[in-house]
C-alpha cells in the first residue's frame, strides 16, 4: 500500500500543509483499501482478508483524523495568538496617540 499513516503536525506549517492535502490523501487511500478489498475475493480465505481491510481501514481513518484534530488545534492557537499580538499592538497604539 503506497500511503501510510500521517506524521503528526507538529507546527502551523505543517498543520496547514496537512488540512491542504488531506483530501487528496483520504482519496487515495480510498482507492487503495478498495483496491485491496477487490482483491481479497481473489483469495480462498475471502472474511479473514476482509476484515485485514476494514481493521487497516479503521486505524489509518483514525490516524487521519487525530493529525486533523492536531492540525486544526495548531491552526487555531496560531489565529489566536495572532489575533492576541493585534489587539495587543492596537491597544498600545492608541495609548500613544
Amino acid at each position: 500500500m503506497k500511503s501510510r499513516k500521517p506524521e503528526m503536525p507538529q507546527n502551523y506549517e505543517q498543520a496547514q500543509s496537512y488540512m491542504a492535502g488531506r483530501e487528496q490523501q483520504l482519496a487515495i487511500l480510498d482507492y487503495e483499501l478498495n483496491e485491496q478489498t477487490r482483491a481479497c475475493y481473489k483469495r480462498f480465505f475471502v472474511a479473514s482478508c476482509l476484515d485485514d481491510v476494514r481493521a487497516e481501514k479503521a486505524e489509518l481513518r483514525r490516524a487521519h483524523a487525530e493529525a486533523a484534530d492536531r492540525a486544526m488545534d495548531l491552526i487555531r492557537m496560531h489565529d489566536y495568538s495572532d489575533r492576541q499580538r493585534d489587539s495587543r499592538g492596537k491597544s498600545g497604539a492608541e495609548v500613544h496617540q
